[in-house]
């Protein structure tokens, strides 16, 4: 924790720091959103502010806003599929697929990893271990 604060406490970001350090600096991140939630909105809004009163700030983030956009709509596979027929054919809650869609949670179940990819075609979560594809 000490060289994750170091080392962003002397410029660096958090996409500098190693994945132990990075894990590390957001447990400690989200545990104090936990004890304070009020305080941390707070400080959130206020660096909102300052960010965008400076119009070249604002354009920058705008941009990155923009992009992130374009990121999130081209993650998942686009098929005719609504929630509720995604979820009937994986056997699922609706509200399930909902929070899958938002990347608040994803499955846990190989079983149920397994059939996403045979559905879908692919893993949709890049950022966490794909199953075998074999169902």
């Amino acid at each position: 924790m000490h060289s994750a604060i170091h080392k962003l406490d002397t410029g660096a970001r958090v996409s500098d720091l190693t994945n132990a350090e990075r894990d590390v600096w957001h447990r400690y991140r989200r545990d104090l959103r936990a004890r304070d939630p009020e305080r941390w909105r707070e400080r959130s809004r206020e660096a909102y502010r300052r960010r965008m009163h400076d119009p070249a700030n604002r354009a920058a983030e705008r941009a990155r806003g923009r992009a992130r956009l374009l990121q999130s709509r081209t993650r998942l596979p686009t098929l005719a599929l609504t929630r509720a027929s995604l979820a009937a054919r994986l056997g699922v809650d609706p509200e399930t697929v909902r929070l899958w869609e938002q990347y608040s949670t994803v499955p846990r179940s190989q079983d149920l990893r397994r059939r996403i990819v045979h559905l879908l075609g692919c893993w949709p979560w890049p950022d966490i271990p794909s199953p075998d594809p074999t169902p």
